[in-house]
């Protein structure tokens, strides 16, 4: 099943437990990137979790891998991968994301030690080394349908069955990827998803809990 929340519910239960002001550490969005309120769902998502090993399928400029890396503790390792070689740019656009995709790489400095690029195509490359031991996997690499179904069934193979984990897939109700809506609605018949309204996340934790303190969260302030 679906479940719709608002904004403030994530934010709630990412504050439980938690005394004083609650910072975040933001990249602000370039043209191209997420607008802030996903950024700052998929962060609330990061301090729920609280992972040590995160990876993340498209690497894209980088903002979300280096966002992540801000807000996570100095031991969390973070994995992201980007094609070896961009695709030709058959259109304006294509050439536009192009460009912007390699301007990313400058995110991942020394300062952003715990960020490891990795290249390859992910519907062929073997991952199987990552297998049972991810807090976090983000679906938001190639948008074809083959793609998303490749790379989130290795998503569910990757998270690690012993602690709390997480798979967010992005661009969800996105207009120009209906697929993405498609296939997840269809995984939803065996599987409790949460999509957070007004963002483009879709989120499926491995605890029920999660759920329910989710649904059940609330705050003086609703978003």
């Amino acid at each position: 099943m679906i479940h719709n929340i608002r904004p403030y519910q994530m934010f709630s239960v990412a504050q439980l437990g938690e005394q004083g002001p609650h910072i975040l550490h933001v990249k602000m969005p370039g043209r191209y990137e997420n607008v802030l309120l996903d950024t700052f769902t998929l962060l609330a998502v990061n301090r729920i979790v609280r992972p040590s090993r995160i990876f993340e399928f498209g690497t894209f400029r980088g903002a979300t891998a280096l966002n992540l890396a801000n807000n996570s503790g100095w031991s969390t390792s973070i994995y992201t991968l980007d094609l070896e070689e961009l695709p030709d740019a058959q259109t304006e656009k294509d050439l536009r994301w192009a460009t912007e995709s390699i301007a990313g790489k400058r995110y991942f400095g020394p300062e952003n030690g715990n960020i490891i690029p990795l290249r390859g195509d992910s519907t062929k490359r073997d991952l199987s080394q990552f297998n049972d031991s991810v807090n976090m996997v983000i679906v938001d690499g190639g948008h074809a349908l083959d793609v998303v179904v490749s790379d989130s069934r290795k998503a569910f193979a990757m998270i690690n069955s012993a602690v709390l984990g997480c798979i967010a897939w992005h661009d969800y109700t996105e207009p120009d990827h209906p697929h993405i809506e498609e296939f997840l609605h269809d995984l939803s018949a065996d599987r409790d998803f949460i999509h957070v309204e007004e963002t483009k996340w879709c989120f499926w934790f491995n605890r029920p809990e999660v759920l329910e303190l989710l649904r059940n969260a609330v705050t003086e302030k609703r978003l």
